[in-house]
């Protein structure tokens, strides 16, 4: 309903994948990429994430 208030009249997996790149749920870069250490999650940042 948000979605639809801002003017989206369709969500599906395009939009989806692209908002977890956004919000940096998913780092695509290449292991080869300078960005991709710059992105990837410290182990500390993530020792918090176990379930």
């Amino acid at each position: 309903e948000a979605l639809i208030e801002r003017g989206f009249r369709f969500v599906g997996p395009t939009i989806c994948y692209a908002f977890m790149q956004a919000v940096g749920m998913v780092n695509d870069h290449l292991v080869t990429c300078f960005r991709h250490a710059e992105l990837a999650p410290s182990p500390t940042a993530s020792a918090g994430m176990q379930r």
